[in-house]
């Protein structure tokens, strides 16, 4: 099959297939005859693999990492796989923590500053959230 049919095939946009291609991640062959690239079924299955390994959040140059390992050793590369998305795992648990720490942060910063007037207040508009003391009296 063609770009276009392997686009259509994977509801991938043909400029991404071409990439994909370019790149390395896809590696078809060419048409002696009109020198089309020509893609396998096989094809379809890494393609699906580089959409669904970009929804966990792997960059480009981890799948090609995988695929390139893949073609060398096989299955060996789900171990690397497995690790790379426990190691991915972990990152977004620590910024999610981080995360919910800096939203009490802010919750409770909104509620100083709704108890010292809301946006009424005619001091520096991040005062009472610091130091209400510092607020200059509401007129």
């Amino acid at each position: 099959m063609i770009v276009n049919e392997l686009a259509k095939e994977t509801g991938v946009a043909p400029h991404v297939v071409r990439y994909y291609a370019r790149i390395g991640l896809l590696k078809p062959e060419r048409n002696s005859f009109n020198g089309y690239k020509v893609f396998s079924f096989e094809d379809i299955h890494r393609l699906e693999f580089i959409r669904q390994a970009q929804e966990f959040g792997f960059m480009l140059s981890e799948i090609a990492m995988v695929l390139e390992q893949y073609e060398l050793e096989g299955c060996a590369s789900c171990h690397t796989m497995y690790e790379l998305l426990r190691k991915r795992v972990n990152e977004h648990r620590l910024k999610l923590e981080e995360m919910v720490k800096q939203q009490k942060y802010m919750e409770d910063a909104l509620d100083r500053w709704d108890s010292a007037g809301g946006s009424g207040c005619k001091g520096s508009p991040v005062c009472p959230a610091i130091n209400c003391s510092s607020c200059p009296s509401r007129a």
